[in-house]
């Protein structure tokens, strides 16, 4: 049969999604909005297009330094053959063109974090003999809960870029997704940069982590005016969680937000016992949604409230022996790997904790 256009309707019966995605928020559009989200197609055919729409906090588009990118990966290829900023609130892009016309299977990524530039679809369209299907999953799924290390911040530039652009991160090269690419296993994530279990990195308390986990995009909901929606964990089961947080919530554990005097050790202790007690829910959060599922715990050895986080595994642990819980240490960063922005992990980094990790993960599987 000779090649023609076929437009579909972004959907089931077309696209697999993956990742948490919220549909019916905008009439045909799906978003996918966490790090590493998105969807993926075969087809038979020589191109394909997607009809993409984005937004900000406000209203437009998001400002060119807050921009959703997209990452599209050909025929199973490690590397993208294309990555570009969504620069117009709707419109149609190219996936990938010029193929050699036969069969061909993609995968869209978003490379940026939620808070950042949202990403949705609405249409697909193929230059092919018929209209685009849905590929088959890995056989394992993984879930990510962190902050801007496990987003990917900044780890395709250099210490040297002084703010925060989404062009210099890329999800497909954090640990989350290599570590998942070399054992066989989609994932999906909760996270964003800043964030944390008790405070944010500027003190805050609104729209923390555990208030997102349970959620399919609680930012997104909060955008439009809607209720959060609950994520249906049941409908997407997962073989082993790994949770990374506590970066942020040093800042106000520190004493900073307090005035001097009143930065007292036995002020500073209270504090993290409190962050201590957060963990601490924030776990029984997690085996609550999750029931019966290994969580792997993984904290930087130089972390400041990194005994706070070990004693509150232990103490977890110990209170509930029934649940799989588990702690690792990595090493942040060597000074051969380079750094990413603002002091981040850079790519190498990401590289080198995706394959510390493996031997963990496939233990607990």
């Amino acid at each position: 049969m000779d090649n023609q256009t076929v437009t579909v309707p972004a959907d089931a019966a077309h696209l697999r999604f993956f990742g948490r995605t919220a549909a019916g928020v905008l009439p045909g559009a799906v978003f996918f909005n966490w790090s590493g989200s998105g969807f993926a197609f075969r087809f038979t055919g020589t191109a394909a297009y997607a009809r993409l729409l984005t937004d900000r906090r406000g209203d437009g588009i998001a400002a060119e330094q807050d921009r959703a990118y997209i990452g599209v990966f050909v025929d199973g290829e490690p590397v993208q053959s294309a990555r570009f900023p969504l620069d117009e609130e709707e419109k149609w892009y190219p996936l990938a063109v010029g193929l050699a016309d036969g069969e061909h299977e993609l995968r869209v990524v978003k490379q940026t974090e939620a808070g950042y530039g949202r990403a949705a679809v609405r249409e697909i369209r193929v230059d092919g003999s018929a209209a685009p299907q849905p590929t088959a999953a890995r056989p394992r799924r993984f879930e990510f809960i962190g902050d801007s290390i496990t987003c990917g911040y900044g780890n395709i530039c250099s210490n040297a870029s002084p703010d925060f652009v989404t062009r210099e991160e890329n999800a497909s090269l954090t640990y989350m997704a290599l570590l998942s690419g070399a054992l066989d296993a989609e994932f999906s994530c909760v996270a964003a940069s800043g964030n944390g279990i008790w405070h944010d990195y500027g003190g805050n308390t609104v729209n923390l982590i555990p208030e997102m986990y349970p959620c399919t995009d609680r930012m997104l909901d909060g955008h439009y005016g809607r209720q959060p929606e609950r994520w249906d964990m049941a409908a997407d089961p997962v073989d082993l969680v790994f949770i990374k947080l506590g970066a942020n919530d040093w800042q106000y554990c520190s004493g900073v937000y307090l005035p001097e005097a009143e930065r007292t050790p036995e002020t500073l202790a209270a504090l993290r016992i409190q962050f201590a007690d957060k963990l601490y829910a924030f776990l029984d959060e997690v085996f609550t949604l999750r029931g019966d599922v290994p969580v792997l715990y993984i904290y930087e050895e130089d972390m400041p409230l990194k005994p706070e986080i070990t004693a509150t595994l232990a103490r977890y642990a110990a209170d509930h022996p029934a649940c799989r819980l588990h702690g690792v240490g990595v090493h942040p960063k060597y000074p051969h790997e380079g750094v990413g922005a603002n002091g981040h992990w850079s790519a190498a980094t990401h590289a080198r904790v995706a394959r510390e990790l493996a031997a963990a993960a496939a233990a607990l599987l």
